[in-house]
């Protein structure tokens, strides 16, 4: 298979990540990517909690807990762009939003690039 991306949620952070076929090992390629997105308005684990799981699994490339919102993918012939959007506080009426970080796939490259 090429070009498999995976999208997931329901885990309360935003997080772009590879998938390889020996997970947390540099020397496996990369084999798909992933992007996972937040939650609106449910609170999830602390940036604490999730810098540890993220320090146990190098695969994650990109993740925060401490914000609410969405994920916004742009799908194109070239490549699938992630903008991981989200507000401080999702329980104020006034809350704006603000993209938290982008990343993208490029076609016929597994892994998840920055921008």
């Amino acid at each position: 298979l090429r070009d498999v991306m995976a999208l997931g949620g329901d885990v309360h952070y935003n997080q772009a990540g590879n998938l390889r076929l020996i997970p947390n090992d540099a020397k496996s390629a990369p084999l798909a990517s992933e992007f996972v997105t937040t939650s609106i308005s449910s609170r999830g684990m602390t940036n604490a909690r999730l810098q540890t799981l993220q320090e146990s699994n190098p695969d994650m490339v990109y993740a925060r807990s401490d914000e609410r919102g969405y994920a916004l993918l742009e799908i194109t012939p070239h490549q699938a762009r992630c903008q991981f959007r989200s507000t401080v506080n999702a329980q104020r009426e006034d809350a704006a939003l603000r993209v938290q970080a982008v990343y993208a796939v490029e076609r016929g490259r597994a892994g998840v690039q920055r921008g």
